[in-house]
């Protein structure tokens, strides 16, 4: 990361990223089948530019592979090659946040593709991770993408088909993005950073059980930002909470909004303070 680091990051380019595959293991000696980009000016970006190429593996389409993107040695026949395509779709991720759901997985690729072809793989100045950002911010019990396209109402029609995985990609990071920074004042780095303290063992983690442990001796009414893991609207509910118990992975507390004795849940509390 260098020059991105300290702009707002809904200002810096976005370019999300699908690839499907012959199979998991890129040093193994799977292949890209299809490559997706979908590039925004920012997350907002309406109408951001969009590559969709099907890729010739040079190798037959294990069978497996085939029944979960439908892709067949048919329909790569008469492609290009990954090194064939490579300069018409580097552009789209210069410059750009790499998002991608799961982008280890599609880093090794790039990367094992580009030294295969002996190309040098794109300078990526950050790269986001919506899987990541899915456990480790909002804690959704599902983070699959079709479980967080259902949760957004994000279209995804073919899902394993990669402009289809990407376009909803693009929508499921904007969503949380606008839960997670609702006037706009996030620098990329601050993402960064918001997503390494509120994993698992992160500061922020840490602090907030710290937090709840004191609430509960004194039986505090404290206030949180709350994960909605079903129904419309936004992605998180703020609510005040009467602290009755520490009991991990859990807070017993009374429910101020639903008048009850409630567990929720600690990975699903996003914000704890207390109440103005």
């Amino acid at each position: 990361m260098s020059h991105l680091l300290e702009r707002n990051i809904w200002d810096v380019p976005t370019a999300v990223v699908d690839f499907e595959t012959t199979g998991l293991s890129a040093d193994g000696g799977d292949r890209i089948v299809e490559v997706a980009i979908v590039r925004g000016s920012g997350p907002n970006d309406s109408n951001p530019s969009i590559y969709s190429q099907l890729i010739n593996p040079g190798m037959s389409m294990p069978t497996r592979a085939q029944r979960i993107h439908g892709i067949s040695d048919v329909m790569v026949a008469q492609s290009p090659t990954f090194s064939d395509c490579f300069a018409e779709f580097k552009p789209l991720l210069d410059g750009a946040i790499f998002v991608a759901h799961n982008a280890p997985f599609d880093l090794r690729f790039l990367k094992r593709e580009c030294s295969r072809a002996s190309l040098p793989a794109p300078s990526l100045d950050s790269v986001v991770d919506t899987l990541t950002l899915a456990r480790s911010v909002f804690g959704f019990p599902q983070c699959g993408l079709s479980s967080l396209a259902d949760r957004m109402q994000e279209p995804l029609t073919a899902h394993h088909r990669a402009l289809a995985d990407a376009t909803a990609t693009y929508g499921i990071y904007r969503r949380m993005l606008e839960s997670i920074d609702p006037y706009q004042q996030m620098t990329v780095r601050d993402l960064h950073a918001h997503m390494d303290d509120m994993a698992r063992g992160g500061k922020d983690r840490i602090a907030m059980k710290s937090f709840f442990k004191q609430a509960a001796l004194k039986k505090l009414t404290v206030e949180i930002d709350y994960t909605k893991v079903n129904g419309n609207g936004g992605l998180k509910t703020t609510r005040k909470i009467t602290v009755n118990a520490l009991r991990p992975p859990h807070v017993q507390a009374w429910c101020h909004l639903r008048q009850q004795d409630r567990k929720f849940k600690l990975e699903r509390i996003q914000r704890a303070d207390f109440p103005n």
